[in-house]
């Protein structure tokens, strides 16, 4: 190594790398165009529903649970009541971003935990992120 040339520790190329692909995602998830599909909407009017006071329901007066993912109504319901003035297409596109990026930097520290590298851990935490089956514009 040339004198005064220091070499780039590998927790900071990873923290970088991580950083970008953090950055990267959300982005994509801010600027893409809002089309939920078909199932969202059964969830989306669970969540409007139950806003409006009629409870959880599909249909008023029938009681029947018809998601299969009764916590992401829930998350629904929250980020509509701090954000009211926001359509619940868009928060639930932008709001998928925060469990995308929960999930690269959890596969980024599973790997660290299985002994792989910062480095080699980061790419594969940042390879989630910008996953084209996960960011392509539907």
């Amino acid at each position: 190594m040339r004198a005064g040339v220091r070499a780039v520790p590998a927790a900071r190329v990873a923290a970088f790398l991580g950083v970008l692909s953090i950055l990267g995602a959300v982005l994509v998830h801010v600027l893409a165009a809002v089309s939920p599909y078909d199932d969202a909407y059964i969830i989306f009017r669970y969540v409007e529903n139950f806003l409006d006071g009629r409870g959880a329901v599909y249909n008023i007066g029938e009681r029947v649970l018809g998601v299969s993912c009764p916590l992401y109504p829930a998350w629904l319901t929250l980020l509509k009541t701090l954000l009211p003035g926001v359509d619940l297409p868009s928060l639930a596109v932008r709001g998928n971003s925060l469990f995308l990026v929960a999930a690269g930097v959890l596969i980024y520290f599973l790997l660290r935990r299985l002994g792989m590298g910062a480095v080699a851990s980061s790419v594969a935490g940042s390879a989630a992120l910008l996953s084209d089956e996960i960011l392509r514009p539907s």
